[in-house]
């Protein structure tokens, strides 16, 4: 064991980690080192001032703190897996990138490539197209007897006049690009998130005995309850119904599976002839309209939608279906595909290149770019 009190430069460390001049001990140090981070940004910001307070932190939170690693753990580079592992937990690559230049941050084609945000299209009812991240805050349009606002925080809100509900529904849709999200209030007071690359359409008001809308993409409800009026949402093959909850829906097209999770209250999930009920903390997988349940990683589930990417032993053409939609990149696969997994926790709005030489720093593939392409080879 080294000495505790033993004190080491860490960029002095890092020079040496490059080169493979690293001793035993020091391998220890800075081991442990990099484990002694935690999720706190604020501290991680005085990273070069404050080492002591760094260390001791030491291995405080590495049981909750899970990042990116390529398995097995025993390959050469394990010092490398390790860094990889422990700077992507808590979203900082500082000694990679000043350290270890693996062709990606100094890549030009990288910096032209921004995270998402806050962008969607609002299709009207009779057609009108309003890109809401260029439209005017306050009354946006009036659709029946509802009208359309886009509030301070730049959502969009509706809110329909009780007194005259009724008549044909007028339907509206709001669609995010890749590289964009975006949360709106349907008439009825639900709250709805969009992923990127995903649609909703609904009624302008609701009007009829079911609450009905349809999407396409990833779409977090938290569904305003009305037991007289089922919310019912629709996508790829399968219907859910609710009274009032709160639930994640991703029916991505170039995913293999339909996937709906629960966190709050019950919901109802049909497809095809199969039928189940949601609990809580669980989630229904579909595939051939087969529904099957298991228990939820609510916190991988809703990173999105709390800014970050969250991942657990996935494969690395999920990983990279995240990040293609996010920094509406294409990503190519060449040759064999790699069978290592990925578990990690970084924030949506770090650069792409942070993240792509996180990946690539696990040693398990291997990434060029050119323009908006990244090629992926194991």
């Amino acid at each position: 064991m080294p000495d505790k009190n033993q004190q080491y430069d860490h960029k002095e460390l890092a020079e040496k980690l490059t080169k493979g001049q690293l001793s035993p001990e020091e391998q220890e140090w800075l081991d442990n080192w990099y484990l002694s981070f935690d999720d706190d940004e604020s501290s991680l910001d005085n990273i070069h001032h404050d080492v002591q307070g760094l260390r001791d932190r030491m291995l405080s939170n590495i049981k909750a703190e899970v990042g990116m690693k390529s398995k097995p753990s025993s390959s050469p580079a394990k010092l490398y897996a390790i860094a990889a592992t422990i700077l992507l937990a808590i979203g900082i690559s500082f000694l990679f990138y000043k350290y270890h230049d693996n062709g990606l941050n100094n890549n030009a084609a990288l910096a032209n490539i921004r995270p998402g945000g806050n962008k969607a299209y609002l299709t009207l009812a009779d057609g009108r197209k309003i890109a809401l991240s260029e439209a005017h805050t306050g009354e946006i349009s009036n659709q029946g007897n509802a009208t359309v606002s886009k509030t301070a925080d730049g959502s969009v809100r509706y809110n329909a006049d009780a007194k005259t509900a009724g008549g044909d529904a007028l339907l509206n849709t709001i669609t995010t690009p890749m590289g964009g999200t975006y949360h709106l209030t349907l008439a009825d007071n639900t709250q709805v998130w969009l992923n990127a690359g995903s649609s909703i359409t609904y009624p302008a008001a609701f009007t009829g005995h079911d609450r009905p809308v349809s999407i396409t993409g990833e779409v977090y409800f938290e569904v305003a309850h009305d037991a007289a009026h089922p919310f019912k949402v629709t996508g790829r093959g399968q219907q859910i119904e609710v009274l009032g909850t709160h639930f994640n829906v991703n029916t991505y097209e170039n995913e293999p599976e339909n996937k709906t999770t629960l966190l709050e209250g019950s919901v109802r999930i049909t497809a095809g002839n199969n039928q189940n009920i949601l609990k809580p903390g669980q989630q229904a997988v579909i595939s051939n309209n087969t529904i099957s349940l298991k228990d939820a990683r609510i916190n991988e589930v809703m990173a999105w939608k709390n800014g970050y990417f969250e991942f657990e032993n996935i494969d690395i053409q999920s990983l990279m279906r995240q990040i293609a939609r996010w920094y509406d990149v294409d990503i190519q696969f060449e040759g064999p595909v790699s069978k290592e997994t990925f578990t990690g926790r970084i924030s949506r709005f770090k650069n792409i290149s942070q993240i792509l030489s996180i990946v690539q720093a696990s040693n398990s593939v291997h990434l060029t770019v050119s323009g908006r392409r990244i090629m992926v080879k194991q």
